[in-house]
């Protein structure tokens, strides 16, 4: 017989904001839509201000469209740093309206894990990323 694979409920995003922070997020997979699947594929192993390194250049603007998605998705939509002229600039860089901007901003920022203390982070699949200060 052969085992049914099971499907994973969580996704574990480490975002490191070198050389300052690291963040850890525990997303369900439930609130994972499929665009944000192939952005999170894309956004792995790069950062913010170092994208495209090591690869060509049509490559190196869509995985930073990617890593803007997910810098907005993870950011706090209440951070006293967003301003209109923030939500307009990045919803243009998106190529969205302000309104799915909105939307947007700080979807994922809730499921940030926040412990200083070892925990046991649930079964779950691995994504790494950042942002190089």
């Amino acid at each position: 017989m052969t085992e049914k694979k099971r499907k994973l409920k969580y996704v574990t995003l480490i975002w490191e904001e070198l050389p300052e922070s690291i963040k850890v997020f525990v997303i369900p997979t439930s609130d994972i839509e499929k665009p944000d699947v192939k952005m999170l594929r894309a956004c792995h192993r790069n950062y913010v201000n170092a994208a495209g390194k090591y690869t060509e250049l049509v490559k190196a603007e869509l995985i930073d469209a990617a890593l803007i998605r997910l810098y907005n998705l993870l950011t706090d939509p209440d951070a006293d740093w967003i301003t209109d002229g923030y939500r307009k600039e990045q919803a243009e860089q998106l190529d969205m309206s302000k309104a799915e901007f909105d939307e947007l901003l700080g979807r994922w920022f809730q499921y940030r894990v926040e412990s200083d203390k070892p925990m046991t982070l649930p079964r779950s699949k691995l994504y790494r990323s950042g942002f190089l200060l």
